[in-house]
């Protein structure tokens, strides 16, 4: 597996789109091991920019900081999982992924996507994410709510 580590001054950039470089991984899960096969500057301006450069390079994750909600549904949409809120060193990130530690990357199953509501994560917890959706909800008077 290939993934792209997006790099703001040598750490992992706290946010995608401002990252100054991209550095790719070659990732083996069976013997553990994250390997940098190259080192890019970022010149996309645009996500599409950026998603046909990680298709050419048969990039299947992206590890960042942060993601601007708009380049996450174009990257997901493409098929290309992003791994958010990974900070520090981009080899031990990388070694990290290959070792499993890093469990949840963000995919569109597992996204929420209630009202705008934009969670990153796999909505445990989310009252709003659990109830049925095919029941509407009876208005409460005393406090003013659905």
């Amino acid at each position: 597996m290939k993934i792209a580590v997006s790099i703001f001054k040598e750490n992992v950039s706290p946010r995608l789109d401002i990252a100054d470089s991209l550095w790719l991984y070659q990732i083996d899960k069976r013997i553990h091991t994250a390997v940098l096969i190259e080192k890019c500057i970022a010149t996309y301006d645009q996500p599409t920019q950026l998603i046909e450069w990680l298709k050419e390079k048969n990039v299947t994750s992206v590890v960042c900081g942060g993601c601007p909600h708009f380049f996450l549904r174009m990257l997901l949409f493409h098929g290309i999982e992003v791994a958010p809120g990974l900070t520090g060193d981009p080899a031990n990130v990388a070694l990290q992924i290959a070792k499993d530690s890093f469990q949840n990357p963000i995919t569109l199953s597992n996204i929420c996507g209630w009202r705008g509501h934009n969670c990153f994560h796999c909505c445990k917890g989310h009252k709003h994410c659990h109830s049925n959706r095919n029941t509407k909800r009876k208005y409460d008077n005393t406090n003013k709510k659905f």
